[in-house]
C-alpha cells in the first residue's frame, strides 16, 4: 500500500514549482511596472539642457526627475524614436503584463512563437509611428533632440516617402502601425 501511494505522488504535478513560477512572473510584472513608471517620469520631465545622449547639457543642475540616468534615457529614446518614445513606458508595462499572464495560458501555444510575434508587432508599430511622426508632426520637431520621429522616423518616413510618395507613405505606415499594434497586443 505504501508503495502505491509513493507512485501516485510522483505522477502529481509539483505544486512548489507552480508557485515559484507564479512568484517569478509576479516579480517580473512588478519590475516591469516600476521600470515603466520610471521611464514615464523621465520622459515627462525631459529637459534639453540636461546632459544626455545627444547633448552635454548647459546647466549644472539636472532638471529631469529621473536624475542623470533618466536624463540620458529620455534623451536617447526621444533621439531615437521622437514622439513615439512616449509610448515606451506603456509598452514596457504591457510586456510585463504579457509575461505575467503567459503562465495562465492553457492553449499550449509555443512560447518562442508567441514572443517573436509580439516583438515583430512592437518593432513594426514603433517604426511606423516614428515614420508617421516624422512626416506629420514637423511643426513640433524643434521640441525634441532630432525631430518628431527621431532617427528611426527620419529613416523610415523619408525612405518610404522617396519610394511611395507622401500619400502612399502615410497610407502604408498607417496600415503597418495598425498591424503592429494588433500583433503586439494580440
Amino acid at each position: 500500500m505504501a508503495q502505491a501511494t509513493k507512485a501516485n505522488d510522483k505522477n502529481k504535478p509539483d505544486a512548489t514549482a507552480g508557485a515559484v513560477g507564479f512568484r517569478l512572473r509576479e516579480a517580473a510584472l512588478i519590475l516591469a511596472l516600476a521600470l515603466a513608471a520610471y521611464l514615464l517620469l523621465s520622459l515627462l520631465t525631459y529637459e534639453p539642457t540636461d546632459p544626455g545622449w545627444s547633448t552635454t547639457g548647459t546647466d549644472d543642475l539636472i532638471a529631469n526627475r529621473g536624475g542623470i540616468v533618466g536624463a540620458w534615457l529620455a534623451d536617447a529614446l526621444l533621439y531615437g524614436f521622437g514622439f513615439p518614445a512616449y509610448l515606451a513606458p506603456f509598452m514596457v508595462g504591457f510586456s510585463g503584463w504579457l509575461l505575467f499572464s503567459w503562465g495562465k495560458r492553457a492553449d499550449g501555444d509555443d512560447a518562442l512563437h508567441f514572443w517573436v510575434l509580439k516583438s515583430v508587432g512592437l518593432v513594426m508599430a514603433l517604426a511606423a509611428a516614428s515614420g508617421l511622426s516624422s512626416l506629420s508632426l514637423m511643426d513640433y520637431a524643434d521640441l525634441l533632440p532630432l525631430g518628431a520621429g527621431g532617427v528611426l522616423g527620419e529613416v523610415v518616413g523619408h525612405g518610404f516617402e522617396s519610394v511611395f510618395g507622401a500619400s502612399g507613405t502615410s497610407l502604408l505606415l498607417l496600415a503597418l502601425l495598425l498591424t503592429g499594434v494588433t500583433l503586439f497586443t494580440g
